[in-house]
């Protein structure tokens, strides 16, 4: 049994060592070490001599792709956008996102620099995590509530309404768009549009798997846990679990990010993981929410790693080690008691 955590914001070697050993005691023996573009650049020495402590200390390794290209789940920001705005990707109202495209060749060709890197750490996984189209902020505050959760309803009815300016319209997509249509890229988001986009991410991802898998690199991809087309991009699982060079496909179900019960949300997207793993052959693994945790609901958490498990789940990791604790805006109310639960859970695994 697998039970993992993410772990970012330090690169001391001697405060890691620690941490690791808390880790441990806390049942944990897999490790997402985030590798940022900031990482990319700065530290990628200091992470490979945290992945090979890692090792030395029985866990597994994850090298996660936080928030590289904009088009990754994370808090991180990409150089690459802020250097190659033309590489970006566009709105339907022409306006620039700080998010790469995934058509640009650029873009990919820079991908494939960052997987270099990430291979040279030595982690056992590539974990490409949450590959979506960039979310417009104004739209984005709309449709969160007051406790900053996800307004199902609310989004559905502006996407029926066309009022959401979706990406990507730039000239390699649009092009792209007329060679596969025949025709111009219209501005609805219709059903060619939902395609294209689908397609867009299951042609990136084919070659960033192809491109790792060469170099011996074992590949998991995270899926966010929606099927709304205009959030996930990828409507269709199967596509995804069906590509080539992938060895592991998980999720992660955020009950509190998305509003959600946990003995609902959880289980749902936990057993439509598990029928692709057995579909594809592929190993599978599920997340469970320990970060923005809020007031009084914390042993939710227990119940979500407990669900997961019985469920038959043999993977399970939780974002993120202490409940986030040093990142105040996605801390939980309670990270210490968020992590003390998470601890004793996993030990009785």
């Amino acid at each position: 049994m697998r039970k993992g955590v993410s772990y970012f914001g330090n690169r001391y070697i001697n405060h890691f060592q620690n941490d690791l050993e808390e880790m441990k005691a806390h049942g944990c023996n897999a490790i997402i070490h985030t590798f940022s573009e900031n990482d990319l650049l700065f530290y990628s020495g200091t992470l490979a001599e945290m992945v090979e402590l890692s090792h030395k200390a029985g866990f597994q390794v994850y090298i996660g792709s936080w928030g590289v290209g904009g088009i990754f789940g994370g808090e991180a920001f990409s150089q690459f956008v802020m250097k190659n705005p033309a590489a970006c990707q566009v709105r339907l109202d022409g306006k620039p996102t700080p998010a790469a495209c995934m058509n640009n060749p650029a873009f990919r060709d820079f991908m494939k620099t960052w997987i270099d890197a990430a291979v040279s750490l030595g982690g056992d996984y590539i974990f490409w995590d949450e590959p979506h189209f960039h979310f417009p902020e104004e739209v984005r505050a709309e449709v969160l509530d007051e406790k900053k959760q996800l307004d199902t309803q609310k989004l559905s009815s502006l996407l029926a309404a066309g009022e959401i300016p979706w990406t990507c319209y730039c000239d390699v997509c649009r092009r792209l768009y007329r060679e596969k249509f025949g025709q111009e890229m219209p501005e609805a988001l219709d059903e060619s549009i939902v395609l294209f986009r689908e397609e867009t991410i299951l042609n990136f991802l084919a070659e960033m798997l192809a491109y790792s898998g060469e170099k011996g690199q074992k590949n998991a991809v995270c899926l966010l846990p929606t099927e709304n087309p205009l959030i996930a991009g990828v409507t269709k699982w199967e596509k995804v679990a069906g590509l080539a060079g992938l060895d592991m496909i998980a999720t992660d179900p955020y009950w509190f990010v998305w509003g959600q019960k946990v003995e609902e949300f959880v289980p749902y997207f936990t057993h439509k993981v598990l029928a692709l793993g057995e579909e594809f052959h592929l190993e599978t693994q599920v997340w469970v929410q320990a970060f923005s945790v809020p007031a009084g609901r914390e042993e939710e958490v227990r119940k979500a790693v407990e669900l997961i498990a019985g469920l038959g789940v043999k993977n399970i990791a939780a974002w993120s080690y202490r409940a986030a604790s040093p990142m105040s805006a996605i801390k939980s109310a309670n990270p210490s008691l968020v992590w003390r639960i998470l601890g004793e859970t996993y030990r009785k695994l």
